[in-house]
């Protein structure tokens, strides 16, 4: 529990940070401004901790130090400067209001139940890097380039935030600053809903995000796809206010520089606003502000990963800056890896798109057990509604609001940039509120008869989603067998061991320094190619330090690769094992799927 009053400690700081930047500028009521001033202050607070970490004070103490010294008077400031007859919504709730209060009461209350677990195996990418590389700069004490874990050097604005949380002792402190992105999407959806089109559009959109069984599962993970989910809509969001006040301007473009520091497809996001102001007339210099302001606040993550590795994109700028450990056949082997998730990129499946990415529990076979998500089975995919209502808009609306056809148009950009690039269901999240407000919209446009279909509908995917929820992410899910494999490293490894992992990224629990060990990871990093024999090989693993071997053989036969490399390491290490020349120190795990070996 220990988590919430740090996340509440982190929401206060934020809050008043955010109101600080946001002074002066008039706002539709208090619930609005803390939908943009908590991001915008969480935004601060995550390069503070970045500077520190940087500079080698990636600690407890400093870290506190350094929140609380720059928090707290701009917090202070911000919370001065808040209006004293801030608008407030009128109290009468009605039926509606009632229903979507307690459908959003009960997925918060039942991510944040499941936010609370520790990290299991529902959380691949938690426990290989976005926990499990601030773990490492913590160990360190510092900021580092690690190497062999390529997403290390990705933009990493949340995961400052959980840095600062796992400093303090509090994983679940770090998964609750993913939920609180959660909570603030799905608020910031409801308000533009209320200030654009009136409060029952806002209510039934939000409704839609929140009970979303991908976003639900989403919120009790370390994950950022829904903190690049809020910084890109808030951004579109405050690009809409400027028809009331241009000082959104600067508003938009430091919440596209926050998505630009979480993930760097967001430098798609940025192109789709520049090009949306220039569609919109906003002057040419206003948009050239808006595009450098925006570039600015993301530029610090880039420049960290161009002076880190050579390449500002790392590893995805492969062809034009060759960043360092990284060939052609890690190239050749990411894109595959991309290429795995979908059906295709032709015209057929671009059309066929909605249908089959919402529908995808009909389409896995035991041959693909998944093709958008890999927790399809569990239900963790998309609301059908999007689809149902998507489909009939054109029978619903005969006249286009402006605001539905920027929303709808922010809504298929993104989608674009998910079917062309990976088409992950996780991806299509930051089109999601769009693409909500756009559907509540067209519903209230409609007759009654279709109002009452459509908000029937709605209420059916709700109630799926809380179903979801309430069986999927309520208990834990643990990884038994690899967390006591690398807590029995943690006990009986000597104190200056070091670990190497094949076949298992999910290094989170380790408390020796460690390193992913297959090539693919950071060709070049471990010479494979340039041993001669496996007395060579496991000499210079040993002049390295790294000493303890952990393998999971459950996924041995699972993971291959055409790079001839690849079949070289393994050839090693089976040499080593069939003569003796490693000792199997533990196996742990049904049927012994994870063994660890010590180098004598």
């Amino acid at each position: 529990m220990i988590g919430i009053l740090f996340l509440v400690l982190l929401a206060a700081l934020a809050f008043g940070i955010g109101a600080f930047f946001l002074r002066g500028l008039p706002t539709q009521g208090l619930l609005e401004r803390k939908a943009f001033a908590l991001p915008l202050g969480m935004g601060v607070l995550a390069y503070t901790i970045l500077a520190l970490g940087l500079l080698g004070q990636a600690k407890a103490v400093p870290l506190t130090a350094g929140v609380v010294l720059v928090g707290l008077p701009l917090a202070f400031l911000g919370y001065r400067s808040l209006p004293r007859r801030e608008k407030t919504e009128e109290q009468s709730a009605g039926a509606l209001g009632i229903g979507v209060a307690l459908v959003l009461g009960l997925c918060g209350l039942i991510t944040l139940v499941g936010a609370l677990n520790p990290p299991g195996e529902l959380e691949w990418d938690s426990l290989s890097y976005h926990l499990a590389a601030p773990k490492r700069f913590l160990q360190e004490g510092r900021i580092y380039y690690i190497p062999d874990d390529h997403h290390s050097n990705f933009p990493f604005t949340l995961q400052m935030l959980y840095l600062w949380m796992l400093s303090l002792g509090s994983v679940s402190g770090a998964k609750l600053c993913h939920w609180l992105c959660g909570v603030l999407l799905t608020i910031s959806v409801y308000t533009c809903g209320v200030r654009y089109f009136h409060k029952a559009v806002g209510q039934v959109a939000a409704v839609m995000v929140a009970t979303t069984p991908i976003l639900l599962w989403e919120s009790t993970t370390a994950y950022i796809d829904l903190a690049l989910a809020l910084f890109s809509f808030l951004s579109f969001y405050a690009a809409l206010n400027l028809r009331e006040d241009r000082r959104w301007l600067l508003v938009s473009a430091a919440l596209m520089g926050l998505a630009l520091g979480t993930k760097s497809t967001a430098l798609v996001f940025w192109g789709m606003g520049a090009g949306g102001l220039l569609v919109a007339r906003v002057p040419l210099t206003r948009v050239l502000l808006w595009a450098g302001v925006a570039l600015a606040v993301g530029l610090p993550w880039y420049l960290k990963t161009f002076l880190y590795t050579g390449d500002p994109v790392y590893p995805f700028g492969w062809k034009l800056f060759h960043g360092r450990y990284w060939n052609d056949a890690a190239a050749l082997g990411y894109a595959k890896d991309q290429v795995a998730f979908g059906l295709g990129k032709d015209p057929l499946h671009l059309l066929l798109a909605p249908w089959n990415v919402t529908l995808e529990a009909g389409l896995i076979s035991q041959v693909r057990p998944f093709i958008f998500t890999e927790y399809v089975d569990r239900g963790l995919g998309l609301s059908p509604v999007y689809l149902a209502v998507g489909m009939a808009l054109p029978l619903l609306v005969r006249r286009w609001d402006r605001t539905a056809v920027a929303c709808l148009l922010w809504g298929l950009g993104i989608s674009a940039t998910w079917f062309f690039m990976m088409q992950q269901t996780r991806y299509l999240i930051p089109a999601l509120p769009a693409f909500a407000l756009v559907c509540a919209w067209g519903l209230a446009q409609a007759g009654k008869l279709a109002q009452r279909a459509g908000g029937a509908l709605v209420a059916l995917a709700a109630l799926w989603g809380l179903y979801v929820a309430l069986t999927q992410l309520l208990a834990p899910a643990p990884l038994k067998a690899l967390e006591a494999a690398e807590t029995w490293i943690n006990t009986n490894a000597p104190k200056d061991a070091k670990v190497v992992l094949f076949d298992e990224t999910r290094g989170f629990w380790l408390e020796r320094p460690y390193i992913w060990g297959q090539p693919n990871h950071a060709p070049g990093l471990l010479p494979y190619d340039s041993y001669p024999d496996v007395d060579a090989f496991l000499a210079d693993f040993k002049r390295r330090g790294y000493t303890y071997l952990l393998q999971n053989t459950l996924f041995t036969s699972l993971v291959k690769h055409e790079d001839p490399v690849w079949s070289k390491w393994r050839t090693l290490l089976a040499q080593a094992v069939e003569q003796g020349k490693i000792e199997l120190v533990q196996s742990i795990g049904q049927n012994n799927p994870i063994v660890i070996y010590r180098i004598p």
